[in-house]
Formats: C-alpha cells, structure tokens, sequence
C-alpha cells in the first residue's frame, strides 16, 4: 500500500470504529445463525399472518426488519477489511 491510502484508512477508521467493527464481525461469526434462524421463523410467521388476515403484525414485522439490519450489517463489517 501506498502512504496515500494508509493516510486515508487512518483517518476513515478511528479507535471506536476499529472496535465497533470488531463487535460486528464477532456477530458475524458466532451469532450470524441465531440471526439467520430468527429471521426465517418471523418471516414464515409474518407470512402466516397475512395470509390469515391477522391484524397483528407488528411485532413480526420489527423482527424482521431487526435481524435483517444486523445481518446485512454484519456482511459488511466482515467483507471490510
């Protein structure tokens, strides 16, 4: 590497980033198929829901989208270097 890019690396990723990405790529590696697991059983059961017309959907729904965000989230800090 060139000192430009060591220049520029140092300044994107302070001491706290450094140490939120090593929180998310253990994530990534021990909880990704809790994660997985959960995600799949909100969105059967979330489907399950509207196809029966329920209209109690929310709290599926923030699952969902919860474990969705921490998933991709946790894709990203381990594909980054």
């Amino acid at each position: 590497m060139d000192e430009l890019e060591i220049n520029v690396k140092q300044k994107i990723f302070n001491k706290g980033e450094l140490k939120m990405m090593g929180l998310m790529q253990m994530v990534a590696i021990y909880l990704m198929p809790i994660l997985c697991i959960a995600f799949v059983l909100n969105t059967v059961f979330l489907a399950e829901k509207i196809k029966n017309g329920d209209e109690d959907k929310d709290r599926n729904t923030v699952w969902v989208a919860i474990t969705f965000t921490l998933i991709v989230y946790s894709f990203m800090s381990v594909m980054i270097p």
